[in-house]
């Protein structure tokens, strides 16, 4: 994920290839959702009708996690609306994924700004670098260092578990109807940390400097 997010997205989504193509996987995801929210049973139709939706719905499956990653990456990365723009749209994002709200972000955020860089090539654009060491470790936080320490001892549990099954049992059992809430309490907590930590680097989008010839025209 960290790597992902060191790409040059800029580059790579401001492009009329990429614009394309992520215009193909939008109308894949239509079908996808089609899909997802029909009352279709595969099993009820001909040999040569399922193997049609079979095929549609796996390739819309792939346009529609394809265009949710680059749509998440240019939010993250390349947009540069004010604060509360990008703020309710993070909240559409999470909330209508499974409703396609990727596509509405592709038509009405994405695709307007790509057309303004096509149309204006040597106007301004966000310049966007990769964080550094220590904002990484800024960004980071004890909360997610607490995390990292609760999945590491979580795994030593689990661990334990295994090597010394007979010694963990009478070590957990007093505590075994409780237990469940340790991973349940990460998961949660690594979640919510992960939405933060997108949310506050998303929002550094906005407020960065922007330097002419950001975009080019390709």
């Amino acid at each position: 994920m960290l790597r992902l997010s060191q790409l040059n997205w800029q580059r790579i989504l401001f492009n009329r290839r990429v614009a394309v193509l992520l215009g193909f996987a939008a109308g894949l995801s239509v079908i996808a959702i089609a899909i997802i929210h029909s009352d279709v049973n595969p099993d009820k139709l001909s040999p040569l009708k399922r193997g049609a939706v079979l095929i549609a719905g796996g390739t819309g499956t792939l346009g529609y996690f394809a265009l949710l990653v680059c749509m998440g990456f240019f939010w993250l990365r390349c947009d540069s609306s004010s604060r509360r723009t990008k703020a309710v749209w993070l909240v559409l994002l999470l909330v209508g994924w499974g409703y396609g709200s990727q596509i509405a972000y592709y038509v009405l955020v994405y695709l307007p700004a790509v057309i303004k860089g096509f149309r204006d090539p040597e106007g301004e654009g966000p310049s966007v670098e990769p964080p550094q060491v220590d904002q990484r470790r800024k960004l980071f936080g004890p909360f997610g260092w607490a995390l990292v320490i609760g999945w590491g001892l979580l795994f030593l549990t689990v661990a334990a578990c295994f090597i010394f099954p007979k010694g963990m049992s009478h070590i957990l059992k007093p505590v075994a109807d409780f237990f469940v809430l340790w991973p349940a309490s990460l998961l949660i907590g690594t979640w919510v940390y992960a939405i933060i930590l997108f949310f506050r680097v998303g929002m550094k989008v906005s407020n960065r400097s922007l330097r002419p010839d950001s975009l080019k025209r390709r």
